[in-house]
């Protein structure tokens, strides 16, 4: 029998005679089948437990409670297991559960045995020393390793149970029960991602595993909060300052290391979440699945173009034809996760080694392949300013990255910027890449207030502390098209010094004073 929430010495003793049973009708329990196949053994359990339902009327729970003592002398010469001493309720002591363990034992002629986690009797762990060499004659230390517990909680040959079971023994739990809530989780989990990439849960479960280590093991896992301060710049600055590491501490920084667990990111947050609520949320698994998914498809798609640049890169062989088969294949097969460094550099050797059919052909599946992604084709501005300069690439950039203007009302962004004295970060992105001309013709559309209110959008960045590269680039075109427009006239060239820019007169060739007029035949 269980001691858990037993609460009292009387409790206990009728406990155990509840559960009291001849060794032949052990684990029967009353059923109608029971019923029809063994009267007898049901009906002595049915009287015992009868028993129970009678200390629970209100007029009579007295008398039965009373027989308590009278019940208690019939419990002789049997075997009794005591578990969950250490979850017993907070009335019942240690010292009273062993008295009477001792009581069973010398006057009863009972066989005990004791099953418990003795490093969960904290408080009673003074008592339970003192009495115990007095009371149990053999003891015997239940200590599977962490291994073993996996191995026994987990079934083999499972993708989910074995991540489970792999990670459950780099942290040395060697709780069983934990074990099976980590599983658990990690269903739950799997049940979320499905048709995503493996990565997804193998980045996922070594997470579920020191969350749920940390959220249900107090004793020997390290807390959520030593988990959150891990690896952030408090603890890096504790660090680089010297301050002393508890033991520990240390002893779990070593182990964290080694189970390559650097510190919480979001997605361990949605994981603790669902671990600690008993269920995931489907859109913000979802939201970080999908980047991790993302990731993994892009790694394995590239993995031939790589392979393939390796083959170049790595010998001497007389193979060209098999490398830049090689290479045109992998770059059509990654082609959505491919730099426009390599985009480059792949157009550059198919040009040099006499392929130029399948240099164009690739230049035009990149910019299909990257249509939705304006920033990418700004060739000035970009991440990969300067390291692209392929003729071919930088035409086909420019022309896609002008598509994305046309495409967009950049008057009504002015008017609207101007209207609510504020942008966003795709306002700016949209003008950094209009062009000169396009502001020239811009700015001698408008007039009065209108003009006023667009050339101050333009120009404000000039006096925003903190300016981006991007807001710089606004300002820097709109004074270019204004030194143009300057430049057309005497009367512009006064109206734009204001702004900062100083005009360059165009040289115009004299015109003579008679024109001739085309004649009738030329019509």
């Amino acid at each position: 029998m269980s001691l858990f929430g037993v609460n009292s010495i009387e409790e206990l003793k009728y406990a155990i005679f509840e559960n009291a049973a001849a060794s032949a009708d052990a684990g029967i329990e009353p059923s109608w089948e029971t019923f029809q196949s063994d009267t007898a053994a049901v009906a002595k359990q049915l009287g015992k437990k009868s028993l129970s339902l009678l200390q629970q009327l209100p007029n009579i729970k007295g008398f039965v409670g009373s027989l308590g003592p009278v019940w208690f002398r019939m419990i002789r010469k049997m075997v009794i297991c005591l578990d969950d001493i250490e979850r017993r309720g907070k009335n019942l002591s240690v010292r009273d559960v062993l008295g009477l363990v001792s009581s069973l034992k010398e006057r009863k002629g009972c066989k005990i045995c004791l099953i418990l986690n003795d490093e969960a009797l904290e408080e009673d762990k003074k008592d339970f020393d003192a009495y115990f060499e007095k009371v149990v004659d053999t003891s015997l230390s239940f200590v599977p390793t962490p291994t073993e517990c996996a191995h026994i909680a987990l079934s083999p040959g499972q993708k989910v149970q074995d991540l489970v079971r792999g990670n459950c023994i780099k942290l040395g739990i060697s709780n069983i029960r934990l074990i099976k809530k980590i599983e658990r989780a990690a269903l739950r989990l799997e049940e979320l991602v499905i048709g995503l990439a493996d990565q997804v849960l193998i980045q996922a479960i070594p997470s579920l595993a020191v969350l749920g280590w940390s959220l249900y093991d107090r004793n020997s896992a390290p807390s959520l909060e030593f988990l959150r301060q891990r690896g952030s710049l408090a603890a890096l600055t504790r660090q680089k300052k010297g301050d002393a590491v508890l033991p520990q501490e240390a002893a779990w920084n070593a182990l964290l290391d080694a189970y390559r667990w650097s510190g919480f990111d979001e997605f361990d947050e949605v994981l603790l979440d669902g671990i600690r609520d008993g269920y995931f949320e489907l859109a913000r698994v979802q939201k970080y699945a999908a980047d991790i998914d993302a990731k993994a498809k892009a790694a394995r798609s590239t993995n031939a173009f790589i392979a393939a640049w390796d083959r170049y890169h790595d010998s001497f062989e007389n193979n060209q034809d098999e490398v830049l088969d090689a290479i045109y294949e992998g770059f059509r097969e990654g082609v959505r996760y491919i730099s426009p460094v390599n985009l480059n550099g792949t157009v550059w050797l198919l040009k040099e080694l006499g392929r130029h059919e399948q240099a164009a052909q690739i230049i035009k599946l990149y910019v299909e392949a990257h249509g939705g992604d304006p920033a990418l084709f700004d060739v000035d501005r970009s991440a990969f300013a300067g390291m692209v300069d392929q003729p071919e690439v930088v035409e086909a950039f420019r022309t896609k990255s002008a598509s994305f203007i046309r495409n967009v009302d950049v008057d009504a962004v002015l008017l609207s910027m101007a209207g609510r004295n504020g942008w966003t970060a795709e306002d700016i992105t949209t003008l950094a890449a209009v062009l000169v001309d396009d502001y020239c013709k811009i700015f001698k559309r408008y007039s009065g207030k209108q003009l006023h209110d667009i050339l101050n959008v333009c120009l404000q960045f000039d006096r925003v502390a903190g300016a981006t590269a991007e807001m710089r680039e606004i300002s820097k075109r709109a004074k270019e098209a204004l030194t143009r427009i300057g430049g057309e006239s005497a009367i512009n060239a006064t109206r734009v010094r204001k702004y900062g820019v100083e005009p360059v007169r165009r040289e115009v060739e004299p015109v003579s004073a008679v024109v001739p007029l085309p004649s009738v035949d030329e019509g």
